[in-house]
This record gives C-alpha cells, structure tokens and sequence, in this order.
C-alpha cells in the first residue's frame, strides 16, 4: 500500500490530492458542485509498458526514481515527465512523456486508473458508458457485471449463433474500444477518463466491481503498435455535472483540435434507407445461391423491398471466406462481362450496387501465400503469423504497415470500381482490433490504424475528387479516427453489445456527422430456432430506426412474413422526413419528463426539429420539451401511416400514439439571430453615407511638398526597423531550416542503427558535399532538380542568400547551401574518422556538440574559422540532440578538444 500523502492541486475547479507529480493520486473534488471522487488510498493513476528483448515489461511509477515530475527508471533505462494543467473548467490534464534510448527497446503500452471508485449506486442510478463498437451502457454496473450471463443459442449453418441478452457472469470485464474514453455518472455527477493521442494506437478497457465496497475499478490502456521509442499522450480527468454526454464533449473537442474532418454520406446515399445484402453467390462450403445474370432480379428484389442499394458477397474466385484475396469475378457463377452486364442493369433500374472485398485476411491455403502473404502477415513473438478462424476457414491476419499489401488491397478496390463499374466498395476488417506485430522488416512507424486510412487517403488521392464523390467505402466495426476516411462505418452494436446494453448513441452524439450501418438480424440466413432472433429483432429494428442507422439487411428477413411487413411500414415512416438525416444528433439533451418505456431522439436543424419517437409501452402519452427546442407547430407522422397537426398547447408537451414508432417534424425558431448578421452592402462593399463631404479641389504645390517631405521623415524613421525586423524574421527562419535538418539526421539515425550521415566516403570528397548527397539520394531531401542535386531553400540561410545567389553558377555553392557541418571534430576518435558515421550514441554530451552552424558555403567542414556571423553579430547552431541557440564569436570554444566540438565529458 502506498502511503496517503495530504499534497493538493487546483486545476480550475477541480482540486486533486496526492503526488501527482509522481503519477499517484488519491482524490478529485470538483469545488465548483462539490461532487467529488474519495479513493480508498493513495494509487498510481499510470503504469507504462515496454517491449525489451523481445519480452513485455510493465513498468509501475514506483519502479521510478523521481525528481520533481521526471522519473527515470534505472533497469530499463525508461524515463518519464508528468506535467499537469488545467483543460476546460471541470478537466485536469497530465501531458505524459516517456523516452526509451535502448536499441532493443520499445514503448508498447500505457495505461491509467482509477481503483475503488465509489459513486450514489443507491435505486441503479449510476451508470458506465463505454464504447464497445458504437457505444454499450450499464445501469449499476457493479450489480450487472456479477449478473448470469444470459444467452439463446441457435443453430446456423456449421456453428452455433448466440444471441447475449443480458449479465455479464464475471466481476471482470475486459474489451476493445472504438474511442479511448470512458464516463460513468450518477445524479451527482460523472467522472471521464480518456487517453488522447494523436496516432490513434487501440485502446482497452478493463473494469473490475467490488460488490463488498461498492466500488470499481476503471482502466483506460493504449496498445502501441508502432516501434516508437517517443511516446507523448495526455491523460484526461474531468469531474463533471450531468451526464456522459459531457464525456461526449470532451473527447470530440480534442479530435476536432488535431484538424480532421468527419466524412459524411455521399450525396447519393443521404436518403438511402440502407443496403440488401447477399452473402450467397457462393458460400464458404461452395454452394451457390446466385449468379451474376440474377443481378437484374436482385435489383427489381430491392426496390420492390424499399430499399436502393445491394451489396454482394461471395462473388470472387473461391467464393466467400476462400481464396483471398484473389478478387475477381468466380467463373462458376458467370464471366466478367456478365458480371459487368448485370451491374449495369442494376444501375439502370436505379440500385447502387456495392461489392465485399476484403482488407485483412489472406487465404493460407493459396500457393501464394508462402511467397507473399507470409511476408505481409503480423507476427507473434515466436515468429508464427497472426490468424483467425472463420467457420473452418483459417486465414492470416495482414500488416497494413507493409506496401505491398496496400496494394494488393487498393488493387482488388480498384478493379471493383474502374473495371466493373461498381458504386461502392464493403472493405471488410478494415477496422478490426489492431495487433502488434513483430516483424521488423515492415517498419512500423506509425499505427496500424494510421496505416490503413493511409491506403485509403492514397486509394481517394488515386481516384480523383470526382471519383472519389461517387463512390460509398465502408467497413465493419467503428473507429474514431476512420470517421475521417470512411463513408460508413458497421457497427455490430444492436446485437453484439448485448440486447440490454447496445448504445449507438454514445457514438452517434460524439460523432454526428458519421454515417452508422447495423444488421436487423445477425447472419444471411436466419438461425432454428428462428425465435432466439426473433424476439429481439424488433426491439433492435426500432433502436436502429430512433438513431437513424442504416438498415443493413439480408435476403431473409425481407422474405419473412412478420419482420418483412414491419420492416416496409418503417421504411415508409422514415420517408416522410428524408431531411431529418440533414439535421444533426442531439440525443435526448432536450427531453423532459419522458416515460418509462418511451425513447425520444432529437434532430435539430436550423429551422426545424424532429423528434424520433419509440414507445414500447402500447398506450399514448405525452413528453416536456425545454426551452431549447422554442416550437411553433409540430405535425406527427405514426408507423401506421396516420398523421396529425399538434395543437399550440403540444408545441412545449408533444404527444405520441400508442403506435411503437413515430416521427414528430416542428417548425422552430431560427437559430440565426440577427445579432451577428452582416450588414447588406451596396456594389463595391463599402458602407455609403447619405451625408458627405463636399466636392474639394486639387492640392496645391505647397500641400503637395508637405506631403512628401512627412513621407520621406516617416520612412527615415521606418526604414531602419523594419530592416530590423526583416532581418529578425529571417533569422526565425534559419532556426526553423536547422531544426528542420536536424529532425532529417534524427530520422535518418533512427533508420540506420544511431549513425548519422556519413562525412565523407573518399579523400576527395567535400564534408557537406557527400552528407547532403546521401541524404538526397536516400529521399530525405526532395530535390527540385531530378538530374542534380540542388539544394532546396532548406539549406540555405536566408541572411546568406544574396551570397549564394551571386554565386548561383557555381554548382558547387548552388548543391549544397550555407549551412557548415562539424564531423570533424565530433568523430576525432575514430581513427578513419573522415570516411566514417558518427554513432550518436557514443557522443557523451550530444546537447552541448554542435552539428551545423551558418557558413558562407557548405563545401567547407566546421572549424572556428569558417562560422560566420551573420545574425546580428551572432551564429545559429545546430546541436546534436535537435535544439537550436545562438551564439556570439567570443563564445565559441577555440580548444577543439571541448563539448562544443567533440561531445565529450
């Protein structure tokens, strides 16, 4: 147990106790509601995990040696900074830091918790939400992790379907996320914990209920799978009032502040109800249940059912789960003309037609594998290939971090789209939980998750924005940073979070711009006893229909007599208002009084509100509006295909009818006041005045001599500080280029074992001669001139341009820039030391050795003779550890045997 500590920290209006400063916290108080959060004891709110050797390490803040907020932790080498701040008024942020310098070491985890949290459980009134795929939500979770597990199974082709009604049947819970953040709230009050970072790693949760103490415990994790030895993230606290939606706020205020843009539907989709899919042209066990010439009757099979798009699957050789990822057309089922005739009827009859492809998996079965896929594959530890099991299929799981897979994955997209003439494409697994892979030759140096939506930027680059608008790519299961790459986004929530606890709406309000798919029923063909299905499946229907997801659905349930007929009822429910899909999410934020039984979901647009009502209840009733929905008239549209004009006094209290589902449209007062109006100009822009000066005549000489003679004062006076200023900028410019080259020789050290560009190769070579042909030659400089290596505006000082340029004929002052190199010096102990790297970690002092300063030419190597000092009787200098500082003549060390020389001790 760790010993309570009394030490306080204001952040706004939260008070934290304990040695945060060394990741150890023992309470929050939000000062403001008074809602706080008391542990049992003092804790570590952090652990970090490396990869060392081959081996995982889990590294807690104890293990560290701290001195004020930077630990280091001595058997690893690891080291750690914590630095607190305030974020809005109810949020406290640590800014984390973790560096590891050992060749052999990598980050791969990080985690932070909070044990023994204890909310008002008292009548169920907490509740955790969390987001598994969209989004689930526990009513008193500490009672319903310890609950039965309930579920129905049923027979489906070769496996058994279970379909998980309720109950958790373990006190721990463990599960992937969508999003890296959690909240769990009471009437007093919510708690949010998130970990934000930027290269979107996957994020874990893990929840542990004490039934003895009432209490849980909450962890947040991020798996690394990239090979990084830097590793920045802040981790999030907020004590809040109200409820998750809070949480909601937070998280997307932070992605919105790394500059991406939520995708939302093309506009051929906006007011599609959703998608038909087959599974069937030919199934994993090589029955076919279609064939490309059905296209047409397909087709004619959607609209009939309401709907205007189909997806089809098991088209490719091999058909479905088999011989991946060989996607091109199955000969048994038809060629490729046919395929393309039939595509094109569909088109014709006015049905999008899209094709499953899939992004992850590779037949192990295939002769290629061994010459291919096994090279693609993620690797465990002990060198074996990732895999999954579907059905009695076993296929590898790919690394999205390796090119040649990209390709082959935007090759097979590529084909469905430009060759058959498709609309869309169904990347299946694109967004399935990230692994860690092992083998190092696919240079992860980015996340998996960032890999991918890299093959998909590349995929939209290639295509065109014309093309690119008139295509539909979506994927299965959800991802916050995929809302920016992805049309649509499956979400395997209404059935596989669990009946009980599904939540869309977590993902949904978070993220409203995104477009959300889920299956009325699980599979392409319906499971016996078709009960375990179906006494859910309306319940599921109706929660998709509240949320406006889009239907995905399969051939048998539109065949089905009871779901079928429900289903068309509702389709020509959401017909009546296609706009309300325009119109943005705002959950139930401005619903009062609402009925056991009954759901409202509001969709506010500028103008008009609509109200998307489920009532399970069978009897009507009424629900209170607040003032942020100022109504003035309201017409209800019910699932029967009845409507009716609300009276004034329903405007603030709506009713529904006693039918399940039901649409309510309201006029509302515009959100665009006239306070931030512009005002309306006349032609040319400018304001006109009804009253104006009088016509004068032209200046006379006098005035006009005076007008000079000040001009010519002021510009005396001007001139010399905006020289100043000129040369001041130019100056922050050339800091800029050796900062930017020094980030050029981090990376380039980082690619080749600690050592920097080579000196010189042979003794004719020039210092920076050699270092910057390399480094060109190596495409970690872009060149303007593909014949010769010519220095961009990078390497030269700006100060030292008109220099340059009176020499630009010289090829040698026009390769390789101003800038000086000290390799010399800094490698004296090497006895071939002109002609070989230096390995910076060797260097004892890289911050205090000086890798670069301002020269006149960069054919010379560094000494104290050739630096000039250009800026303002001052150098800029380029350190070996990346910073940058100025510094006079008389401060440059004249003994070469210093730091600042050869770094050392």
């Amino acid at each position: 147990m760790l010993m309570r500590r009394e030490l306080k920290f204001k952040m706004g209006s939260l008070l934290l106790s304990g040695n945060i400063d060394q990741g150890r916290l023992t309470g929050i108080v939000n000062q403001n509601s008074d809602f706080m959060i008391d542990l049992p004891e003092e804790q570590q709110f952090l652990n970090v995990t490396i990869e060392q050797a081959g081996k995982m390490r889990k590294l807690e803040m104890s293990d560290f040696d701290f001195v004020n907020n930077k630990g280091i932790h001595s058997d690893s080498g690891c080291r750690i900074s914590l630095k607190w701040r305030a974020g809005d008024a109810d949020t406290a942020i640590c800014a984390v830091k973790i560096t590891l310098k050992q060749a052999n070491a990598t980050i791969r985890g990080i985690s932070m918790n909070l044990c023994g949290v204890q909310l008002d459980t008292a009548h169920g009134r907490d509740a955790l939400v969390y987001p598994k795929a969209a989004g689930s939500r526990i009513v008193n979770p500490i009672k319903e992790l310890g609950t039965a597990k309930k579920l129905k199974s049923a027979d489906w082709k070769d496996r058994v379907l279970n379909v998980w009604e309720r109950g958790y049947g373990n006190s721990e819970l463990e599960s992937t996320l969508s999003m890296p953040w959690l909240d769990y709230y009471c009437a007093k009050g919510g708690i949010y914990m998130g970990i934000h970072e930027a290269d979107f790693e996957q994020p874990l949760m893990k929840l542990a209920a004490d039934t003895s103490e009432s209490a849980l415990d909450l962890t947040i994790e991020k798996n690394i799978t990239r090979d990084c030895q830097k590793f920045t993230a802040d981790l999030v606290i907020a004590l809040h009032a109200g409820d998750w939606h809070r949480g909601a706020d937070i998280y997307r205020n932070y992605y919105d502040s790394l500059g991406l843009k939520v995708r939302s539907l093309p506009d051929f989709m906006q007011n599609s109800p959703g998608i038909v899919c087959h599974y069937d042209f030919k199934w994993q066990d090589g029955s076919i249940g279609h064939r490309f010439k059905d296209l047409p009757l397909l087709a004619e099979k959607t609209i009939n059912a309401g709907f205007d798009a189909l997806l089809a699957g098991g088209w490719n050789i091999g058909g479905f789960d088999n011989k991946y990822p060989l996607f091109r057309p199955a000969p048994e089922l038809g060629s490729e003309d046919e395929l393309k005739a039939g595509i094109k009827a569909a088109q014709n009859a006015g049905v999008k037609v899209f094709f499953y492809v899939n992004g992850y998996s590779f037949d192990t079965a295939l002769p290629d594998f061994e010459k291919n896929g096994l090279d693609w594959a993620i690797k465990e530890a002990n060198g074996s290939f990732a895999h999954g099991v579907w059905g009695t299929k076993k296929l590898a799981s790919m690394c999205f971090c390796c090119r040649g897979w990209r390709e082959t994955v935007t090759s097979n997209i590529r084909y469905v789209l430009d060759t058959l003439g498709a609309d869309g494409i169904y990347i299946d697994q694109l967004s399935v939980s990230a692994k860690i892979c092992a083998d190092s030759s696919h240079h992860h140096k980015e996340s998996a998750r960032k890999a991918a939506c890299k093959m998909l930027d590349e995929l939209r680059q290639e295509m065109g924005p014309e093309h690119a608008s008139r295509v539909f790519l979506f994927s299965e299961w959800v991802s916050d940073l995929m809302t920016a790459h992805l049309d649509a986004q499956l979400a395997h929530t209404c059935w596989f979070n669990g009946i009980a606890y599904s939540f869309p709406e977590m993902f949904k309000y978070t993220f409203p711009e995104a477009a959300l798919l889920d299956q009325i029923m699980q599979k392409p063909w319906s499971a016996v006893p078709a009960e375990v299905e179906g006494d859910h499946v309306k319940k599921v229907l109706n929660k998709m229909f509240v949320n406006d997801m889009l239907f995905w659905t399969y051939g048998h349930v539109l065949d089905s007599p009871e779901v079928g007929e429900y289903l068309q009822q509702v389709l020509t429910l959401q017909k009546q208002f296609p706009e309300c899909r325009r119109a943005r999410f705002m959950d139930n934020l401005f619903i009062e009084d609402c009925p056991t039984g009954v759901t409202v979901k509001v969709y506010k647009g500028n103008d008009k509100c609509y109200l998307r009502v489920w009532n399970s209840t069978g009897k009507p009733g009424n629900f209170k509006l607040t003032e942020g929905v100022p109504a003035v008239s309201g017409l209800r549209f019910d699932l029967d295909g009845g409507n009716c004009k609300l009276a004034a006094d329903e405007l603030k209290s709506p009713s529904f009818s006693a039918h399940e589902l039901s649409i309510i449209k309201m006029e509302i007062l515009s959100h665009k006041g006239t306070k931030n109006k512009p005002q309306t100009l006349p032609e040319g822009g400018k304001q006109m005045k009804t009253q104006g000066r009088q016509k004068r005549g032209i200046f006379t000489l006098i005035e006009l001599l005076v007008v000079i003679a000040i001009i010519a004062i002021l510009a005396s006076m001007l001139l010399p500080a905006l020289n100043k200023a000129r040369n001041k900028a130019k100056t922050i410019k050339c800091t800029s280029n050796l900062k930017q080259i020094g980030l050029v020789f981090m990376q380039y050290s980082g690619d080749y074992d600690d050592r920097m560009p080579l000196h010189k190769r042979t003794d004719a070579d020039i210092a920076w001669n050699f270092c910057t042909r390399e480094l060109y030659t190596y495409k970690y400089f872009k060149t303007s001139n593909k014949s010769q290596y010519y220095a961009d505006k990078l390497l030269y000082c700006p100060l030292n341009e008109l220099y340059i340029n009176q020499l630009y004929s010289s090829a040698v002052a026009k390769t390789y820039g101003s800038y000086i190199y000290n390799a010399y010096y800094a490698n004296i102990d090497d006895p071939n030391h002109f002609k070989s790297s230096i390995l910076i970690t060797r260097m004892a002092k890289p911050g205090a050795c000086a890798m670069l300063a301002d020269g006149n030419r960069g054919t010379n190597f560094m000494t104290k003779h050739t630096i000039t000092y250009t800026h303002d009787k001052f150098t800029n200098i380029l350190y070996y550890d990346g910073h940058v500082n100025k510094m006079k003549k008389s401060a440059v060390p004249t003994s070469e045997t210093t730091p600042f020389w050869d770094g050392k001790k």
